[in-house]
């Protein structure tokens, strides 16, 4: 897992220019690792939990790229995870290639709550292509597994939401990958949500990091190699 020291030497990157998202000029199988820690504060009215789904409401926004699709969504240029994609919010990383990021979630669940997001400025699953499609949730598989040796944990969620009606509050596609240790239902997980602990949360996503590094390692010619940066 990456050291105290190490860790607290690394910044995340300088925002760019809020009218571009800048993507990695890396092949389209290149998986690059994301070794450094960067740290996300919990926004204000963050605290409010969404039942079931694993939500939390972001800030409002008007801001609009697209029209709205069939379920009346538009992306959200004000939303955090575009933020976080153009190196102007915190994110404590996990995974990321040319097409997906993965970090962990600033209000989670349970321990190892985690988001794996696709790189383009799309709302929901109605407006992925195809090729997006698969380039992101071919992580999803290697992203489990790592989550789940991490935390030992005995199950795991993978949700998505699209639309308001399906409780979706942040309007950038996304997947959670929520850890279960015990028999709490999910509105009880809900409703007991807290801000990441940062100290713990450092040390989760060295050891997530770890794991996902050396699966690459035992399997040679999987992808792609890690590039680190």
């Amino acid at each position: 897992s990456t050291s105290g020291s190490s860790s607290a030497s690394e910044r995340a990157r300088a925002p760019t220019p809020t009218h571009a998202l800048a993507l990695p000029r890396a092949s389209t199988n290149a998986r690059a690792r994301v070794p450094e820690r960067a740290r996300m504060a919990p926004r204000a009215g963050e605290g409010a939990a969404h039942e079931a789904v694993g939500e939390v409401p972001s800030a409002p926004s008007t801001a609009r790229a697209s029209p709205p699709n069939a379920l009346g969504v538009g992306y959200d240029l004000g939303n955090p995870f575009l933020r976080i994609l153009r190196g102007q919010g915190a994110a404590f990383k996990l995974l990321e290639t040319e097409h997906a990021l993965a970090f962990l979630d600033s209000m989670p669940m349970t321990r190892g709550h985690c988001l794996l997001i696709p790189k383009v400025q799309v709302a929901t699953v109605l407006d992925l292509d195809e090729d997006t499609t698969a380039a992101v949730l071919r992580e999803l598989p290697r992203l489990a597994r790592a989550v789940v040796e991490a935390t030992g944990c005995a199950g795991m969620h993978v949700l998505q939401n699209n639309g308001e009606q399906a409780m979706q509050t942040v309007f950038h596609v996304h997947f959670h990958l929520i850890p279960r240790y015990g028999g709490e239902s999910m509105s009880e997980l809900s409703a007991n949500r807290r801000p990441l602990d940062n100290a713990d949360a450092e040390v989760l996503a060295g050891e997530v990091r770890s794991r996902l590094a050396l699966a690459e390692i035992s399997t040679p010619g999987s992808l792609g190699a890690i590039s680190r940066l």
